[in-house]
């Protein structure tokens, strides 16, 4: 059954439409919890939307379907697919959804005033640093661990040897242990009455401060302000990057902007889109995005709000860029009506405007979008710094500290068994009392 149209000055006497539209989260979703059967409920911004629209007109009623193709509409041979060809076919009376103002559509169709405006940008999978159990050892270079390990035995072996010549009976194992615990920043365990190993251990305290310093300050540095890799930060940006795949949607008014557009820049870009071995395009947003979070190096060119819905949701691992510069891709987002329906069209653009001039767009899109924010921090851009150190962060450390609970046991077993075996050797080695 056809629509009916029937207005008499600005007073709408009787009205019915056909509203196609397409699932797009949060413009349009299913709403899950009154689905039932076969009947399918919607819900979303620009449910929302209408309902503010037509609360004005008790006597609009409207009817959903979703498009059958799945796509927005592009003009193909002089054809339009999408829910532009349904409707211009008469299939539909409006087009409701995200869909971009164009200058080629507007020439087919009638556009309310804007609801929403809207930026290029991208997403792709937030920059992660590789974290190492022993990422404390990255404090020095190997060389310098290697020359500590050797410099801080010898200390030990000397300050053992002066000891040993002026019979101070000292240990080898003492003088190690003096060392660690002098490094370790604890205090001396051992105090030479010799002067050559009192000067020994003056300059191993010495030593000992300034290395400590360093290690603590290195290691600060290293938790506190992580570097990442250099990543694109604009559209155009990713040109310098050789090394990223990009591509939006095939069937929507981002893909015909960098088709048609005469900006340098964009250019280059479709033509790198179109020339890749493996196509960088896909049929719709959440294919998209499903991409940029397997492909660390794949950028996904999209409208910012559709963009944002996904970097707002768990599991909150996408960055998005937000183009500020260069060519949009229209003119924000309007309902669509056939040329011969400009009488709706323009009762539904001055409703549109008053929902602008009361705030309650602004309160419906804070509803849809920053109200659903479910990571800490909206991801645009941004890299945070401010993680706690986390357990796996310092496993190494507590690697060590099991490990040489394991030597100790494996020492106290061995002079348990020196004891049995050798029970009146009244000798001394270099690493056990009598």
């Amino acid at each position: 059954m056809l629509s009916t149209f029937c207005l008499r000055g600005s007073v709408v006497i009787a009205l019915e439409l056909k509203v196609v539209t397409k699932i797009e989260p949060p413009f349009v979703e299913i709403d899950e919890d009154n689905t039932k059967n076969s009947s399918i409920e919607l819900k979303g911004f620009c449910i929302d939307l209408l309902e503010l629209i037509v609360e004005k007109y008790p006597d609009i009623k409207y009817t959903f379907h979703l498009v059958q193709d799945g796509g927005y509409g592009i003009l193909v041979d002089g054809t339009w697919n999408g829910m532009l060809g349904e409707l211009l076919r008469g299939e539909a009376d409006m087009i409701l959804g995200g869909m971009t103002m164009t200058s080629l559509r507007e020439q087919y169709v009638l556009f309310t005033k804007p609801f929403m405006d809207a930026n290029l940008g991208f997403v792709m999978k937030s920059a992660q640093k590789e974290i190492s159990w022993y990422g404390y050892l990255n404090v020095f270079d190997f060389n310098v661990w290697v020359l500590l390990m050797i410099s801080l035995i010898s200390i030990s072996v000397f300050v053992w040897l002066v000891s040993d010549i002026e019979s101070e009976g000292s240990p080898i194992i003492d003088c190690i242990m003096n060392t660690i615990s002098v490094m370790s920043t604890q205090g001396p365990v051992i105090n030479p009455k010799n002067v050559a190993g009192k000067i020994m251990c003056t300059f191993l305290w010495l030593f000992s401060l300034i290395i400590v310093t360093y290690f603590t300050a290195k290691l600060t540095a290293n938790f506190t302000a992580q570097t990442f890799k250099s990543r694109p930060t604009s559209i155009e940006d990713l040109l310098h990057f050789p090394e990223f795949t990009f591509g939006t949607t095939t069937n929507g008014a981002v893909y015909s902007a960098f088709a048609h557009s005469k900006y340098n820049a964009f250019e280059v870009l479709y033509n790198i889109m179109h020339t890749s071995a493996i196509s960088p395009f896909v049929n719709s947003t959440e294919n998209g995005i499903k991409r940029a979070r397997e492909n660390s190096n794949y950028a996904f060119i999209n409208e910012t709000p559709s963009l944002l819905s996904y970097v707002l949701r768990k599991p909150c691992d996408l960055d998005m860029i937000v183009s500020t510069q260069g060519p949009k891709d229209g003119g924000g987002y309007g309902l669509a009506f056939r040329r011969e329906n400009i009488s709706i069209q323009q009762l539904f653009s001055v409703r549109i405007i008053e929902l602008h001039e009361t705030g309650q767009l602004s309160t419906l899109r804070h509803r849809w979008w920053e109200d659903r924010n479910e990571c800490s921090q909206s991801n645009e851009g941004k890299e945070s710094n401010n993680h706690p150190i986390s357990l796996f962060q310092t496993a190494g450390v507590f690697v060590i500290l099991f490990v040489g609970i394991g030597v100790g046991l494996f020492a106290k077993i061995m002079e348990i068994m020196r004891r049995r075996i050798f029970p009146n050797f009244e000798g001394r080695l270099f690493f056990m009392t009598k």
